[in-house]
């Protein structure tokens, strides 16, 4: 047996490869359409209940073992999508200078002090 997720991705992720991680197992995710849609409100109540416009907002889905999911514990489920970018396609020309890590390092520490204020106020750390 097996169970079909369906998902409301953002248009941005039409062609794209993801991928459905459930635990360590992956499961590609195909797009929807409009016989996929059709299809899954015979089979899936809550689907079926939703008006078409809504419906439309499923992009994806993806076809997953039952046994993929324990019935004892509670199991992680993430999508991807391929990272096609290396780092120096991030990086400003010339590649990592010296003002470029500063930059960096200053903008983790920033977020690092607005955390720990944060907690500071609300938890009495």
């Amino acid at each position: 047996m097996v169970k079909t997720l369906h998902f409301q991705l953002s248009s941005g992720y039409s062609n794209e490869k993801l991928t459905l991680y459930v635990g360590m197992n992956q499961h590609p995710l195909q797009a929807h359409t409009e016989a996929t849609l059709q299809q899954a409100a015979l089979s899936n109540r809550a689907l079926a209940l939703l008006p078409a416009e809504s419906r439309k907002q499923f992009t994806h889905l993806a076809e997953v073992p039952n046994e993929h999911f324990p019935t004892d514990r509670l199991r992680r489920i993430r999508v991807t999508s391929p990272d096609d970018s290396s780092l120096d396609s991030l990086l400003p020309a010339g590649g990592l200078g010296g003002s470029t890590i500063a930059s960096l390092s200053d903008k983790v520490v920033r977020q690092f002090d607005e955390q720990n204020q944060f907690e500071q106020q609300h938890f009495n750390v």
